[in-house]
């Protein structure tokens, strides 16, 4: 059985739980610091006792022995403050962690969670397999629909992904295949596909986490369980560069955590799509170290 905690002030946090709650995984909940007029921690505790799983009280010990922490959004992307709202949420909650003697795995279930996805590395000090964030996991399963619907073939035939960062993402068409067959010899210059995928993804990229982000989570605790599951997550690569890379492209989740698979190339305009989609990520990371670096001096 799993341990889970989740942290956050959303109305995601509580439909995680819910999700969780109800899940066939064996999982153990709790919420660390609940805000109660978003968590409805009554209703949960009910919910608990005639589900397969329990929810509990968070306790220091209880925060030291988790396997996984699960970050959510504190308030809502239109708050003029989220990002930085957010960024003091994740250090404290991390520092009480690390604090307790948490060593088990992060995920960073947010919206654009990138950034996030990067801080949460950084505060925690946790080696960089320890930490995922959902990236363009769910874009790639839209993805991957859209195109099985279009070419009226089983979802399950089509292998497509979508990369970079779920603010700007990267559809590999150049890699996109139905079996062993490039989706792009079946199209038949059909020139209207591009923009109505393009369409599309960002229209799910759009939709608010709330009723997505329990169906998105549950195959990365499921994977930490012991299945094996490749999917375009968030997470940062090794670099020389201090800062570090963050970004969203196929890797396989396991017991292990994060492991690293051989990079998925595009066409020259992908490549470039995908470099500009990582510069902007990384530029608004450093904008917020500088920022924090200035509010401290």
């Amino acid at each position: 059985m799993q341990r889970v905690v989740v942290h956050g002030a959303s109305c995601s946090t509580q439909a995680l739980l819910q999700t969780l709650i109800a899940s066939p995984l064996d999982l153990e909940i709790g919420c660390y610091e609940p805000d109660t007029t978003l968590v409805d921690v009554a209703g949960l505790t009910a919910l608990s006792q005639i589900c397969h799983n329990t929810f509990i009280k968070v306790t220091p010990k209880v925060l030291k022995t988790a396997d996984v922490l699960i970050l959510t959004d504190t308030g809502t992307p239109a708050d003029e403050n989220f990002v930085a709202t957010n960024i003091a949420s994740i250090r404290k909650v991390l520092n009480s962690a690390m604090a307790a003697g948490f060593t088990g795995r992060v995920v960073v279930a947010m919206t654009h969670d990138e950034r996030f996805t990067y801080f949460a590395q950084r505060f925690s000090g946790l080696n960089k397999r320890q930490v995922v964030g959902l990236g363009t996991f769910g874009a790639t399963w839209r993805f991957e629909q859209f195109l099985a619907d279009r070419l009226a073939v089983p979802v399950k035939q089509v292998t497509a992904y979508v990369v970079g960062t779920s603010q700007s993402p990267v559809l590999i068409w150049s890699r996109a295949y139905v079996g062993a067959t490039p989706i792009l010899r079946l199209l038949n210059d059909d020139q209207a596909v591009f923009t109505e995928a393009a369409s599309a993804i960002q229209a799910f990229l759009a939709s608010a986490l709330t009723v997505l982000v329990g169906r998105l989570v549950e195959p990365i605790l499921a994977a930490f369980a012991g299945e094996k599951l490749i999917g375009t997550f968030a997470h940062l690569r090794d670099s020389d560069d201090e800062t570090g890379q963050v970004d969203s492209s196929p890797i396989l989740l396991d017991e292990r955590g994060v492991v690293t698979l051989a990079t998925v190339a595009g066409s020259d305009d992908e490549e470039a799509a995908l470099s500009t989609a990582i510069q902007a990520v990384q530029a608004e990371i450093e904008a917020i170290e500088q920022g924090a670096d200035k509010n401290e001096t």
